[in-house]
């Protein structure tokens, strides 16, 4: 799972609970130092930092630990993690406020949580190009050439001509074909019917 830095930035502010008005009477930090530490180190980012660090310090390591887990299956399963409600209880913050929080965050990576047995999955979603209808030929490809299909409309009929009035063998009617039309064989096998 790789997040641009902005996204980054954004989830570090929600795990400083820098992003969320908790309840009035709640005055502990969602995450503690220790917790924070235990968090990244669970998921692979190995760094010990002094467990007394202040807010900038705080910052910076979840910062770093979120752009070296950044492109790794160790951060999608962090997010996870960080978007279980469990995690929350007692903790002065609605897990649906955090739900939504991440989603317009991961969103613009490509990604979106939904809720599965009672657990939210990072999982991969196509992003809507703004502003740009959606035409009956959004299909791909470059549009029908008229000219193209009126060339294998004729290509048919000299194919029958040549194998049923003229009595040509298969090899020698694509061998005509190819010559008339400079067409590969095997092409020329791809339009006749």
């Amino acid at each position: 799972m790789k997040l641009e830095e902005l996204t980054i930035d954004r989830i570090t502010d929600l795990l400083l609970h820098q992003e969320f008005h908790v309840k009035v009477n709640f005055t502990e930090k969602i995450w503690s130092n220790d917790e924070l530490i235990k968090l990244f180190i669970k998921y692979g980012y190995f760094d010990f930092p002094d467990p007394g660090m202040n807010n900038a310090e705080r910052k910076e390591y979840v910062n770093n630990g979120l752009k070296k887990l950044n492109g790794t299956k160790s951060l999608k399963k962090l997010i996870e993690y960080i978007a279980d409600p469990r995690v929350y209880i007692s903790k002065g913050i609605s897990i649906e406020d955090v739900i939504n929080y991440l989603n317009k965050l991961l969103i613009y990576d490509g990604y979106e949580l939904q809720e599965k047995d009672l657990r939210h999955k990072v999982v991969k979603v196509k992003r809507a190009q703004k502003n740009k209808p959606i035409s009956k030929s959004a299909k791909g490809g470059r549009p029908p050439d008229p000219k193209i299909a009126e060339r294998n409309k004729q290509l048919n009929k000299d194919y029958y001509n040549l194998t049923e009035k003229e009595g040509c063998s298969r090899k020698k009617a694509l061998n005509t074909l190819h010559i008339e039309y400079g067409l590969a064989k095997t092409t020329i096998e791809k339009y006749i019917k």
